[in-house]
């Protein structure tokens, strides 16, 4: 166990190991500051057959108070650093017939290879989860979030793109918080019987550089200027008129983060609908973001994941609830739609957007060129990067004026 997590994790900063509650009520946490801290809790958690998790990331703080008073722990926004990056495979029939995963490992270890080899990726670590395959591609140095999660979003979208679909949760790849399992110890699940967690290929690091320069070129392959699939052949909804772009990701996340999930039961299904309604492979996973509290770095306390997926796998086409009616709640409690602000160029924003890629991209006048930094120097960057950035600074702006938005509802400002 603490060879692989010596493979996985970052250098520095905080780990977590955590298991989670009883009746799905999140996770219990416990923050260490060595690797050899994290095996020995995995290890006595895992003796009391309780299901142990490891975050794949490494973070800033232990805990600390959110805005609205909550303390939190393992959150994106605590997030520091990362050494890996990685795929959560299901396998089963109940997942494979959802659509969801493969109905066996092999299949899986199948799926995997075809895509890798597609991309252009390396072998990756391979760890059977008791359920599934967890797979890393382990980093020879360690990374900042800021790095990380741009690459890590291409990925994920490369493994949505139908013609080297991979069928991985998608949730996890791209989320920097997330939490697999360790290997060692064993899946407790009432379904899995204590299958173990065991490392079946192991693989050598690769330098972030290389990593990243295969993952841009798969996307300008696969992906630049085509339109994503939709999240589900059953969605019989037409597409969204917005394509399935960062962007629109983004715009979407900062409607929902001015309306609480915790809200009464229509307001939230109808929410639910309208996500659906996109015809996104992401659709799913907006919602149950949102439902669980992530957008608002909250927890939700009436998320139920039954509940859920009961209505998600409920929902029928032609229903008359379209993404219109996301933004007419959202626009009720104060969302301004990023598009009416996309022309706002001022001194304050160039600012911004300096702070969030000195040291990372730079401009050289008297060429035109935009370069960008790796671990073997100043290098040209891909076309678009400066633009991607700067959509990206637009709208972590958006996100995070919702969420202030919100958080001052409660208190009079005028």
């Amino acid at each position: 166990m603490k060879n692989f997590f010596s493979l996985i994790l970052p250098d520095t900063g905080i780990y977590f190991i955590a298991t989670k509650y009883p009746y799905g009520r999140g996770f219990k946490h416990y923050p260490c500051r060595t690797i050899d801290e994290m095996v020995v809790i995995a290890t006595r958690l895992d003796k009391t057959k309780q299901d142990a998790y490891f975050a794949c990331a490494s973070f800033k703080q232990e805990s600390y108070v959110n805005e609205k008073g909550k303390t939190q722990y393992r959150t994106a926004e605590n997030a520091g650093w990362a050494k890996s990056f990685w795929f959560d495979i299901d396998c089963g029939a109940d997942k494979a017939a959802k659509g969801k995963g493969y109905v066996t490992t092999e299949e899986a270890e199948l799926a995997l290879q075809n895509f890798t080899e597609a991309v252009g990726l390396p072998l990756s670590v391979v760890v059977l989860s008791g359920g599934g395959l967890h797979c890393y591609w382990p980093l020879k140095e360690t990374i900042t979030k800021d790095n990380w999660k741009p690459i890590a979003d291409k990925l994920k979208m490369l493994a949505q793109r139908p013609e080297i679909r991979l069928l991985a949760d998608d949730s996890r790849t791209s989320d920097i918080a997330s939490v697999l399992r360790p290997v060692g110890t064993h899946n407790w699940k009432p379904d899995r019987g204590g299958n173990e967690v065991t490392l079946k290929i192991d693989a050598a690091p690769i330098a972030f550089a290389q990593f990243s320069q295969i993952i841009e070129a798969a996307f300008a392959k696969y992906c630049a200027a085509k339109n994503p699939p939709a999240s589900k052949t059953k969605n019989a909804y037409p597409a969204s008129n917005d394509p399935e772009t960062t962007e629109n990701i983004a715009r979407f996340k900062s409607a929902l983060a001015v309306l609480n999930p915790d809200c009464d039961y229509p307001l939230w299904r109808d929410i639910c609908f309208a996500l659906y309604a996109l015809g996104w492979s992401c659709s799913e996973q907006l919602a149950k973001s949102w439902s669980q509290g992530e957008l608002q770095n909250i927890l939700a306390s009436s998320y139920d994941e039954q509940e859920f997926d009961k209505l998600w796998n409920s929902i029928k086409p032609n229903g008359g609830i379209t993404p219109g009616t996301l933004f007419h709640h959202a626009n009720a409690n104060g969302w301004v739609d990023p598009r009416s602000l996309q022309d706002a160029k001022d001194i304050r924003n160039a600012r911004l957007y300096a702070a969030a890629n000195r040291g990372r991209l730079l401009f050289i006048a008297e060429t035109g060129d935009v370069l960008i930094f790796s671990t073997e120097g100043w290098m040209r960057a891909p076309f678009g990067e400066a633009v991607s950035a700067a959509k990206a600074v637009i709208a972590q702006m958006h996100i995070e004026a919702a969420a202030l938005f919100s958080a001052c509802q409660k208190t009079p400002v005028f």
